[in-house]
């Protein structure tokens, strides 16, 4: 009997929409009231959003409303520096 490889998770970027592993992408928390951060470890808590590490990923993320839909908010936030 062979090993098994086991479940990898899957994620959607949020700029792009393109699924990927979860180890690609990186993921975004929000760590005080309409500050976003990277968490680059994956351990903060909270509810976490994934963005390719592409640079058109990134600059799609200053404009528009994608970071508000991915933490359910209509206040506006402010994305720490990637």
């Amino acid at each position: 009997m062979g090993k098994k490889k086991g479940h990898v998770p899957f994620r959607t970027c949020i700029s792009c929409g393109t699924k990927k592993e979860k180890g690609e992408l990186i993921r975004l928390v929000m760590i005080s009231e309409g500050v976003v951060a990277r968490d680059e470890k994956g351990t903060l808590p909270g509810r976490g959003a994934y963005v390719c590490k592409a640079p058109t990923c990134w600059n799609g993320l200053t404009r528009g409303k994608r970071l508000n839909r991915a933490f359910r908010t209509k206040k506006a936030l402010t994305l720490l520096q990637p």
